[in-house]
């Protein structure tokens, strides 16, 4: 049913590691993501790092919970420009990343906002 949670089993519903549910039945990770099987998050992870989209998923998200609009074909310079510089860096840089772009700079806001 929702086979990219599978890989999330692991973590209880605040995120600590777990091995076995309450009822102390074992925690079973595994599952298939574009038919690709993985057995845990490192697996699942090493099968989206593979897909493109990916990599510019959280910049793209964040520019549109930032502009609180979703993202339009402009924006796209942006949001590769994000994606390019974030590459390897943590979530404060992206987000640093965000508030020094122009996008963010130089947005309209709607007149229900002023």
């Amino acid at each position: 049913m929702d086979p990219i949670g599978l890989g999330l089993e692991s973590f209880d519903a605040i995120g600590r590691y777990r091995t076995s549910y309450e009822n102390g039945d074992p925690v079973n990770p595994a599952g298939e993501f574009n038919d690709e099987p993985f057995n845990g998050l490192y697996e699942l992870v090493q099968i989206l790092s593979k897909d493109p989209l990916f990599a510019s998923c959280p910049s793209t998200k964040i520019l549109a919970f930032a502009l609180r609009r979703t993202p339009r074909a402009e924006d796209q310079p942006y949001i590769d420009q994000l994606t390019t510089d974030w590459s390897s860096g943590s979530l404060r840089d992206l987000i640093k990343g965000l508030v020094s772009s122009d996008a963010f700079r130089f947005r309209k806001l709607p007149e229900s906002a002023l």
